[in-house]
Order: C-alpha cells, then structure tokens, then sequence
C-alpha cells in the first residue's frame, strides 16, 4: 500500500507540471486536438491513451486505437503527418517521455520513439521523414519516421520547450517556454529571445510566409511577432516588433489563414487568423499588413512593444452555436477549429464526447469578413430530452459500447433480461410450510432444524 501511494503521489506531482495553472482543462485538451491536413479526420487522444479519429464530414467515430496498456501513459500532445487522412501517420506524446506513431490506414502502432527522460510536450513534422519532439527534460528530439531511429538531440535551454513552431522556410523554429526563442535549425543555434508572456506559451504559430509569429498563454493575451530575417549569419539579425491582444478568456488555440502574397517572395495586403478562447468563443481577425510593419525609424532601436491599437479589440468575425431552448440542458461550446481554405474554417463543436463538426464561410464574396457566423446547433445531443424530443433517426447504427477499466479487467457478466410489466408473472402462494413465501425446506434441514 505504501508504494502504491507513493506511485499515485509522484504521478500527480508529474501532472500539475504537466497542466497550465491558469490556462485550465481547455488548454490542455486543444492540444490533444489536431485535424488531418485535409480535413477530413480529428484526431482526439485521450488522457488515459486511447486515440479517436472522428470522421468531420459525417461527424461520426471512424476507429480507436490503444494500446493493452494504455493506462499505463497519459498522452500530452498529437500531430498530423501526411497530405491525406487516407494514408497519415498520427504523433501521441505521451507524459512517459515516449511519442507512440500510429498508422492511421492499417490502425496499429508503427513505432514507439523512446528519447525523453520526462514528458513529452508537443511533435510536428516536418517533411516526410523527420518528426520532432519537445519535453520537459529540456530537450529537443529529432527522429526518422520510416526507421523509427533517433536522429539527434539537442538541449534547448534553461527551461522546458511547451510548445515547438517550425517556420515554413525550412531553416528555421520557435520554441515556447516562459519565453519564445527564435532558433537556427541548422546547429539548433539561438538567434533571438521573444519575452512577454507571464506563464508557458501555449500557442505558438507562424505566418505562412513566416514574416510573422502569433503566441499566446494563460495571460489571456494573443501576441503577434514581427520577425525579419536580415542576415543569415549574424546572431542579431533578428529585428522584431510586438502588437498584444487583451481577451476576456485564455486562448487555448490560435493560427493564421493560408495563402501568401501575389507573388514569390511578396508580402500579402493584409494578414488573417484565428482564436479560440477557453470559454469556447471564436473570433477571426483580417489586419493590414501596413498596421504590422513596424516604424523606419524604430527598426535600429532595441524591441519594443507597439501600442495595441494596431491590433483590433474585437473580432471582424464572431463565430457562435446557435442558442438552444431554455432548460434544454448540456452545456455546448466550440471546441476545436483550424482554417481550411483561405475563407473557409472547420469547426468542432458540440459536447467533447460527441463533437459535431461544420465549414463555414467567415468571408464576404468581395473578401471582407463576416461581422458574424452561427453555427446550426446539433440535432442530437449525447443527453435525450426527458420529453423524448432527443430521440434517435430511424436508420442510425447504434454505437459501439464502452468499456471502462473496471469492464476491461474483469470478465464480462452475462446481461440479465430485466422482464417487462406484461411478461412479469404473479408470485406463487405461500406454500405450507413455508416462511413468508420462501420454499419449503429439504426434509433433512427441516430434520436438522428440528
């Protein structure tokens, strides 16, 4: 017994570092949360190590993969790999300091990457054979998808890397810690340091044209970076400028619109995106790119933080469910989404254990923003109306049933048929003999009795 509280006691310890003190259960699961690079699979891992991948176009669960212990690991973070759902490979950090790899295609584990002396925090991919990984034990992981073989290592620094952002350019990467560093993939060599952020980053994203960084943490602040490249070589190359974004909850996820300039190597007109807050409020903002650029006069200047009216209070598009009837019951919310065309955002919403998903348009036809989107709410929920107004569509395949812990250690009972009022039949007479319409006793106990 002793041991086992020991065990339970440093388990916990591992977990309250694990989780956010402010960001709260809603910044963790969105980062358990990642859509496939088509859109048409979620990946959810659950924390006791199962992973779902809900269908978004039916919003249906296609299949679960765990492991036999699966309890054993508490997963962390997950990532997509892959341009399709058809034939991708999903990253599971896990706080054991493993990543398990799964084959989507084939459901079974490919590989199980063992790296980390502490948990892992978050993977991305990058290119087709190379998967990293951060933790808590300060170090970044490089690894071979195909081989499942560890590439090298490398020690990020003083604090733990929460979340890992690798630029579209290929060369380099941000890691979110207390502070954001701006690194060289190249010898993994730090070329500049992003402070600003009271608790751990975590969100962290670049712009696709990798001019701009947006982050955020359990301050309730979204941070837009502007990062230049000035010079490959020189360790100051870096010229960044900062534009904050007060909300009224934690961002728990947050990114940028694709698409890029007009031409190679030109800037857009105006730059997009998104954030999701923990009470399920989802906002998309279009800044000029005109706003973002900071001042000739200040580029030679230490960095400073710009006045945050480059940055608009309130979202040009508010995306909200539809309200539901007084009394319905079930509390709703947003709770995942991700841009999937350069006007188009795909949205989980709904109860976390039955999520519906929705494309929407968050675009005018001549570009501009919508001032608001509402999302259809759910025919069914996971809870029936007591007035039976919540009952299933003829033709719906009934789900699977699902096992808890105690359901998959112990054998399963037989399921006893509880009759119905008009198959129960009358109870029989008291016989003589016996106590209160129990059956009469065996002559040899009526004989030992007496």
């Amino acid at each position: 017994v002793p041991l086992s509280r020991a065990l339970t006691h440093a388990r916990e310890r591992v977990h309250s570092r694990l989780r956010p003190s402010r960001c709260g259960a809603a910044a963790i699961m969105s980062s358990l949360r990642a859509f496939s690079p088509d859109g048409q699979q979620l990946a959810e891992a659950a924390p006791d190590g199962r992973l779902q991948l809900w269908d978004t176009g039916s919003s249906t669960l296609r299949q679960e993969l765990a492991r036999s212990s699966h309890l054993a690991l508490r997963s962390t973070c997950v990532a997509w790999h892959g341009k399709s759902a058809a034939a991708a490979l999903v990253a599971v950090g896990t706080d054991g300091g493993a990543v398990l790899l799964w084959d989507a295609a084939r459901g079974e584990l490919a590989h199980e990457l063992r790296g980390h002396t502490q948990a892992v925090l978050d993977v991305a991919f990058d290119g087709a054979d190379t998967l990293y990984s951060s933790g808590a034990d300060k170090q970044v992981c490089c690894w071979s998808v195909s081989s499942g073989s560890l590439v090298h290592t490398f020690k990020a620094g003083k604090a733990a890397v929460h979340r890992l952002c690798l630029a579209p350019d290929g060369l380099h990467a941000a890691l979110g810690g207390s502070a954001i560093r701006l690194v060289r993939r190249e010898g993994w060599k730090r070329l500049a340091r992003l402070p600003g952020h009271a608790e751990p980053v975590q969100c962290l994203s670049f712009s696709p044209d990798g001019r701009y960084l947006l982050s955020s943490s359990g301050d309730r602040h979204l941070t837009l970076w502007s990062v230049s490249y000035a010079s490959a070589s020189s360790s100051d190359a870096l010229e960044q400028s900062a534009a904050s974004l007060a909300l009224e909850a934690d961002v728990v996820s947050a990114g940028f619109r694709p698409g890029g300039g007009s031409g190679e190597g030109e800037a857009p007109s105006s730059y997009a995106f998104f954030a999701l807050t923990a009470d399920g409020r989802l906002g998309v903002w279009a800044v000029p790119a005109s706003t973002l650029a900071p001042p000739k006069k200040a580029k030679k200047k230490k960095a400073a933080a710009p006045p945050s009216a480059r940055l608009p209070p309130a979202a040009g598009c508010a995306v909200s469910i539809a309200p539901g009837e007084p009394g319905a019951g079930g509390e709703e919310r947003i709770l995942c989404a991700a841009f999937s065309g350069e006007h188009e955002l795909l949205v989980g919403y709904g109860s976390p254990a039955r999520p519906h998903f929705a494309r929407v348009s968050v675009a005018l036809p001549g570009g501009e923003l919508k001032p608001e989107v509402v999302l259809p709410r759910p025919s069914e929920g996971l809870l029936a109306a007591a007035d039976g107004k919540g009952k299933r569509k003829r033709g719906r395949e009934e789900q699977p049933q699902q096992l808890g812990a105690m359901d998959m250690a112990l054998p399963r009972a037989a399921v006893r048929h509880s009759p119905g009022p008009a198959e129960r039949r009358p109870s029989p007479e008291p016989l003589e003999g016996s106590l209160g319409g129990m059956p009469p006793l065996p002559l040899a106990a009526a004989a030992a009795v007496a």
